[in-house]
């Protein structure tokens, strides 16, 4: 793990979401806004979006801290069961090396060290980012350990896959 500014996503993937889930009416707006520049995705796995099945859009967009759930990424064709995994490694990590309850971190993608525009999938190259430990406690290896990091998993934003779904693609993630 690293600590460094986390970059935006690229031009490219912008424009996809943009694209994909933006009204028509906002899309120049947005593409040009300045505030827009500054957009990192909010991954989660664990929440769908719910609109009606010919509202693909909402009347409010913004890029900055987009929130891409479930079932768009899947629209998207991104690879979800990587950043399960590397969500499940990341808090494993969080939880039983560094020892501390996660409270509260954050998974988002943004673009990579090297040349963003280089990859081929929607959002080109991607990578899934950890951040915001502001909220996070250490822990003890013991039952108050084991408490403090399922009162954290349970209160987090949605951005793993939550075990109780009903749904069989999320419970495979």
């Amino acid at each position: 793990m690293l600590a460094e500014k986390i970059q935006p996503v690229s031009i490219r993937a912008r424009r996809a979401l943009i694209e994909n889930y933006c009204p028509d009416e906002l899309r120049g707006q947005i593409l040009n806004g300045k505030e827009n520049h500054h957009c990192l995705v909010r991954v989660y796995l664990g929440r769908k979006r719910r609109l009606n099945p010919e509202q693909r859009q909402t009347r409010f967009f913004s890029l900055r801290n987009f929130p891409l759930h479930i079932n768009q990424a899947e629209e998207m064709a991104l690879p979800c069961e990587s950043y399960a995994k590397a969500m499940a490694e990341a808090l494993a990590t969080l939880h039983w090396k560094v020892r501390t309850d996660a409270a509260d971190v954050e998974f988002v993608l943004g673009s990579p060290r090297a040349d963003p525009e280089a990859n081929n999938s929607a959002l080109g190259d991607h990578p899934l980012w950890m951040l915001d430990f502001d909220c996070s406690r250490p822990i003890t290896a013991d039952d108050s350990g084991l408490t403090a990091i399922a009162k954290a998993f349970w209160g987090n934003d949605p951005y793993y896959p939550r075990p109780h779904s009903t749904d069989g693609r999320s419970q495979k993630l």
